[in-house]
């Protein structure tokens, strides 16, 4: 038997089999607008002993209609009255007007944003803001990304945000960037917003575990 879990986002439907997910918890990534669902089985059992209402908005509960155990489900995205200094902060390194506009505005529905032109520019604002993730261009100017990644503390994951041919970045090249702190790349496009959102906010719930 399977049980039915709706993104809270976009509505999408998904069945689950609850006896399929392990002890410690899951996420379940929305196919549709990539919104990540976080299933943390304890959650259920703490709220319980807490006498925490099922009226609460911020949580859904999942029942296995086999079992009756019952899942609750955790959304990630802020509350509509999140305060904006209470928002995860983007660090955006980049020098091309156009894409400086084009991935801000897609950021700030969700994030914080903070923008850098050059190297140095990136390392101040990580010298005195909290950053929690830098999306990073490898072509700066007269500048190469790499320098920052070679400069920067390691304090917060760190996305190549490149327009490079995708088989560009396989191989020699990516292992090279992985070992200067790269943790993820994103390939620049039109149709950009999906894929950076997803994963951000991967690396968020990362934290959550």
């Amino acid at each position: 038997m399977k049980a039915t879990i709706i993104c809270p986002r976009c509505d999408e439907k998904y069945n689950l089999d609850p006896e399929r997910i392990p002890e410690k918890g899951g996420r379940i990534t929305c196919r549709t607008c990539g919104f990540i669902i976080s299933i943390k089985k304890h959650l259920i059992q703490e709220d319980l002993k807490k006498g925490t209402s099922e009226s609460d908005s911020t949580l859904m509960t999942v029942q296995c209609p086999k079992c009756g155990f019952s899942f609750k489900i955790t959304p990630l995205r802020p509350s509509a009255k999140e305060k904006e200094e209470d928002k995860r902060t983007i660090l955006l390194v980049e020098d091309q007007e156009f894409f400086i506009n084009f991935t801000r505005e897609i950021l700030e529905k969700r994030y914080r944003v903070c923008c850098a032109t050059t190297v140095n520019e990136a390392l101040e604002i990580l010298g005195k803001e909290k950053v929690d993730i830098v999306l990073l261009d490898l072509i700066l100017k007269d500048e190469d990304g790499r320098d920052l990644l070679k400069q920067a503390p390691k304090k917060c994951p760190v996305i190549i945000y490149t327009s490079k041919d995708e088989m560009e970045m396989y191989g020699k090249t990516w292992n090279d960037l992985k070992k200067l702190g790269a943790d993820d790349v994103v390939y620049k496009a039109m149709n950009v917003e999906d894929s950076i959102f997803l994963k951000i906010e991967s690396f968020f719930s990362e934290k959550l575990k």
